[in-house]
């Protein structure tokens, strides 16, 4: 490559930092009119669920449980020292069940159920009672595992 062309090219880049600096198209110059907006993301409708987690024959509270939909386990809540427990954000019109896990107490799973807007909220008549017999394992989003560092080879 001979002087003339690194030249160029050199004059190139210059002027493509220029116009960088600058801001691009318009060179600095702010346009006028309305700022444009966002497209707006359509909600999708929830209700809310209210329960109770239990030990398998019903007569202790699982304390501490991970409650969770089924579809979703992103849609999640912890049951509280009374097993209690209110999952807010259940989606409307789509069938739904929940699970339920407690180390010790097993899993276990409620009764299919839909919101809908007429009744977009829901106390589950019958406690999630967990097995401790042979209990499936848990969801995964239910379980999840600390990451372990991985030793980095030095050299």
């Amino acid at each position: 490559m001979n002087c003339s062309r690194v030249a160029l090219w050199l004059c190139a880049l210059a002027l493509i930092a220029v116009f960088v600096a600058l801001g691009g198209p318009g060179c600095g110059v702010t346009p006028t009119g309305p700022t444009p907006t966002p497209a707006q993301t359509p909600t999708l409708a929830t209700g809310t669920v209210r329960g109770m987690v239990t030990n398998e024959d019903g007569t202790q509270p699982a304390a501490g449980a991970e409650v969770a939909l089924e579809s979703n386990p992103a849609v999640q809540t912890t049951a509280g020292q009374d097993g209690r427990f209110v999952l807010s954000g259940v989606p409307l019109g789509v069938p739904q069940r929940i699970v339920a896990y407690r180390l010790g107490f097993g899993s276990g799973t409620s009764e299919q159920f839909t919101l809908t807007e007429q009744n977009p909220e829901l106390t589950l008549e019958e406690p999630i009672r967990l097995s401790t017999s042979s209990p499936p394992p848990p969801p995964p989003a239910l379980m999840t595992p600390i990451p372990t560092p991985t030793p980095r080879p030095t050299g």
